[in-house]
């Protein structure tokens, strides 16, 4: 459901600010393309930080962030604020993806049944979404468009407990044994 309060509504939350559709058209454009770019350098990064800090504590802290990244789409005012904002949280959603399909698969044990576990996360993000569209859709209407942002960003950050209760052998040492210089 977080996903869409930046995936569906940075664009009309632009346009707001600027007032014209076109404008945001011809800035959204380049920033959803580099965007994209620094979602996939920092799903790059995500193994070497999770390799140094654990993929839960990683999965937990991206989390947070993707929250506080999608908070300020939300709260700052003009274009820039708004498109830095967006490209944070691209960043961040983009190293957030694989630690979460890591963490995903080390929790499955058995193989015979990752695919049945992979399909129900896939399902269950198809849910999500379709929910968050139309309560965050309502959210929107009823108050203001940087309210149904805000909505979404605090589901993405209540998200990050569920990542600390999914640890692997390498991060109970590193919980019990500190972080490795």
């Amino acid at each position: 459901a977080g996903i869409v309060a930046f995936e569906t509504f940075t664009p009309p939350r632009l346009e707001s600010v600027l007032s014209d559709p076109t404008d945001a058209a011809v800035l959204l454009g380049p920033a959803a393309a580099a965007a994209w770019l620094l979602a996939g350098l920092s799903a790059a990064a995500a193994p070497a930080l999770a390799r140094r800090y654990g993929a839960a504590r990683i999965g937990a802290s991206l989390r947070l962030a993707q929250g506080a990244t999608v908070a300020c789409i939300a709260l700052l005012a003009g274009p820039v604020g708004i498109l830095a904002a967006y490209l944070a949280t691209m960043a961040v959603h983009g190293a957030a993806n694989p630690i979460h399909q890591t963490l995903l698969h080390r929790a499955i044990s058995d193989s015979a049944q990752r695919a049945t576990v992979l399909s129900a996360n896939s399902l269950t993000g198809n849910l999500g979404a379709a929910v968050g569209a139309i309560g965050l859709g309502l959210i929107a209407d009823t108050t203001t468009l940087s309210t149904a942002i805000l909505s979404g960003a605090a589901v993405l950050a209540t998200a990050a407990p569920l990542y600390l209760r999914i640890t692997s052998p390498r991060d109970q040492h590193q919980t019990t044994a500190g972080l490795r210089p």
